[in-house]
C-alpha cells in the first residue's frame, strides 16, 4: 500500500515539474520576443540642418550638426534615429535623436560599388548619404546587410563605429596612399594645421643642423689634415684651430637640435621626467 503512495506521490510530482517547466519555458519566450535588441543610445541633440532625416550622416560643423558633405568626412558625428530603443537628453521640436555607437539605418547609395555584409561605410559627396569605402579614411562603421541598386538612394543596417581605417591591405602603395589620407585628414581639420607646421619646421631645423655639423666637421678635419702635410712646424697651432673649430660645430649642433626639441615641447617633457 504505502508503495502504491509512493508511486501515486511520485507521478503528481512528475507532472507537476512538467506543468512548471512548460510555464517556465512559455514565460520565458514571450519575453525574450518581447525584448529588443539594444543597438546603442541615441542622443536628442539640436541639429542645425532643416532638411535633414532619418538614416541621414550627420558631421560637426562651425553651425552645428548638419547632413555630411564630403568623402570620409573626419567630423562625422553620427546618423538621425526616427524611434530609438534609448534616448538621453530631453526631445523638442528642434532635437533629433542621434545615434553615434551601435547599430541603425543608414541611407546610402552604390555609386562607389555593391555594398555586401562587412564592407565598411563612409560619407560621401551626397548630403549626408553613404557609400562603400574603397580606400582608406575615416568611416562610418561596417554593413550589416547588403544594398546593390545603382538606381536610387536606400538604407542598410550598419554597426556603427566611427574612425579611421587602413583599407590598403599591405598593397603597394599602401604607404603613399595612408600619407595621402593623413595630409587630407588635415587639411580638412584647420585645428590641427599649427601642428603639422610645428612638426615640419623642427624637421627642417633638426635635418639642416644635421647636414650642415657634418659637411663643416669634414671639411675643416680635411682642411687640418691638409694644412699640417704642408706647414709640418705648425701643427701645434692648426690642431688647437681644429679643436676650437670642432668645439664651436658641436655647440652650434647642440643649439640647433635644441631649438628643434623645443619647438617640439620636448623640453616639457624633460622637465616632466627630471
Amino acid at each position: 500500500m504505502s508503495f502504491q503512495h509512493a508511486h501515486r506521490g511520485f507521478c503528481m510530482l512528475k507532472v507537476l515539474s512538467a506543468i512548471i517547466s512548460f510555464f517556465i519555458i512559455s514565460t520565458f519566450g514571450v519575453f525574450a520576443q518581447q525584448l529588443p535588441d539594444l543597438g546603442g543610445v541615441a542622443v536628442n541633440v539640436e541639429v542645425a540642418d532643416g532638411e535633414a532625416t532619418t538614416g541621414n550622416i550627420l558631421s560637426i560643423t562651425k553651425e552645428g550638426l548638419k547632413r555630411s558633405q564630403s568623402e570620409f568626412d573626419i567630423q562625422m558625428y553620427g546618423i538621425i534615429v526616427e524611434a530609438p530603443v534609448l534616448s538621453v537628453a530631453p526631445r523638442t521640436d528642434s532635437t533629433k535623436a542621434v545615434l553615434s555607437s551601435g547599430i541603425g539605418d543608414v541611407k546610402v547609395s552604390a555609386e562607389a560599388g555593391v555594398i555586401e555584409v562587412g564592407d565598411y561605410i563612409t560619407s560621401s559627396a551626397k548630403s549626408g548619404v553613404g557609400k562603400k569605402a574603397n580606400s582608406s579614411g575615416y568611416v562610418l562603421g561596417k554593413a550589416l546587410g547588403n544594398y546593390d541598386d545603382t538606381s536610387k538612394d536606400g538604407a542598410v543596417s550598419v554597426d556603427i563605429n566611427i574612425g579611421f581605417v587602413d583599407i590598403s591591405g599591405g598593397k603597394a602603395g599602401g604607404a603613399t596612399e595612408r600619407l595621402a589620407n593623413t595630409l587630407i585628414e588635415l587639411l580638412q581639420n584647420p585645428q590641427q594645421l599649427p601642428n603639422l607646421l610645428r612638426y615640419i619646421v623642427a624637421f627642417l631645423i633638426a635635418l639642416f643642423t644635421f647636414i650642415g655639423s657634418t659637411f663643416s666637421f669634414i671639411k675643416f678635419m680635411s682642411a687640418g689634415i691638409t694644412a699640417i702635410g704642408r706647414n709640418p712646424l705648425a701643427k701645434g697651432t692648426i690642431i688647437a684651430g681644429m679643436v676650437l673649430a670642432g668645439v664651436v660645430i658641436s655647440v652650434l649642433t647642440i643649439a640647433g637640435f635644441a631649438t628643434a626639441a623645443f619647438i617640439l615641447g620636448l623640453d616639457k617633457l624633460w622637465q616632466s621626467l627630471f
